[in-house]
């Protein structure tokens, strides 16, 4: 089932989700482009991952390459929870 955001979601660009996965402002990306329970992290060791531990990329301009490359972040819209 496709993740839709709800009033709990807010829209973010692909570039800065990605940034405060890194910073630690935000624990999940989501996206329009998943299914429901499916986000990205980041972890200290691996980099960018989706949920199920697969890594995307170990930097952020790796990941945002990947992502590009799939154009995914073409045709799909990034969310963050709202806490």
């Amino acid at each position: 089932m496709q993740f839709i955001p709800t009033k709990e979601y807010k829209e973010i660009s692909l570039q800065e989700g990605l940034n405060q996965l890194q910073l630690g402002n935000i624990n999940k990306l989501y996206s329009d482009g998943l299914d429901t329970e499916e986000y990205i992290y980041f972890d200290n060791n691996k980099g960018f991952c989706y949920e199920d531990g697969c890594a995307i990329g170990d930097t952020f301009e790796r990941t945002l390459h990947v992502l590009h490359s799939l154009k995914w972040c073409f045709s799909s819209k990034f969310y963050r929870k709202i806490k």
